[in-house]
């Protein structure tokens, strides 16, 4: 029942999104500099991913995580939204489509030839390489392969929701990073049950991260959050003083 709610909301969401960041594409035929339409559109693109790679749909996670990585290269300025490349990805938002129906639909993903071709173009101008699904999120790995442990304290404003970022899917992005030594939540925020709103988020989380990508990676899981949103993150040399 659970997973059919979450396969429920992110099929509805995904089509929302895949909608968004088409007029987003097309806008940028006359405003290929836009920062705002870029970021929504990379925006999108990751809120994608991150629903997918909770239901485990490793297919769309693969497939977004390359055309993410276009999309922040263009919003680095070290590409060009010419209409090749516009076009291009108004094909990538074509295949991911057709994979969300047929998660829709419970249907298996075929990965086909215009998936393969997407991909592979799609690459050319990503400049990175993902060798298999599992790589989805990889990220860079310092030079001197050390293992690190970061501390991070996550707050989030009560109407996180609203602006479309979720707690768990932060989570799950850091989970990608390596391994979660500790989880914790914070209710100091909780309110008494009768005056719970769904839409809300009361609660705060600890963790411990073990992980060997760089303090950068672990700042990019936080990059969307807005203003009133309290992170903190610490490498600490072990786990004995986690609160």
């Amino acid at each position: 029942m659970v997973q059919d709610f979450l396969k429920s909301g992110f099929v509805t969401e995904a089509e929302e999104l895949l909608s968004g960041m088409e007029d987003g594409l097309l806008s940028l035929e006359t405003s290929p500099d836009s920062a705002e339409a870029l970021n929504g559109i990379f925006r999108a693109g990751h809120t994608i991913k991150g629903g997918a790679s909770l239901l485990n749909v490793e297919e769309i996670v693969a497939f977004t995580h390359i055309l993410e990585n276009v999309l922040d290269r263009l919003r680095k300025k070290e590409i060009t939204a010419d209409q090749q490349l516009v076009t291009l990805l108004l094909g990538g938002c074509d295949v991911i489509r057709r994979m969300v129906t047929s998660v829709s639909e419970e249907r298996p993903i075929v990965v086909d030839e215009n998936y393969g071709r997407a991909l592979a173009a799609l690459r050319t101008y990503a400049d990175a390489t993902v060798s298999a699904v599992k790589q989805a999120a990889a990220v860079e790995v310092p030079d001197d392969g050390r293992e690190r442990i970061f501390r991070i304290s996550l707050k989030p404003r009560e109407d996180l929701l609203e602006t479309g970022q979720d707690p768990l899917m932060l989570l799950l992005e850091l989970s990608d990073l390596g391994e979660l030594l500790a989880v914790e939540s914070d209710i100091d925020r909780l309110p008494a049950f009768t005056e719970l709103e769904a839409e809300k988020v009361y609660l705060g989380w600890r963790v411990l991260l073990r992980s060997q990508c760089p303090r950068r990676a672990v700042d990019d899981v936080f990059t969307f959050l807005s203003d009133g949103n309290h992170v903190a993150i610490a490498e600490v040399m072990n786990c004995d003083h986690f609160t």
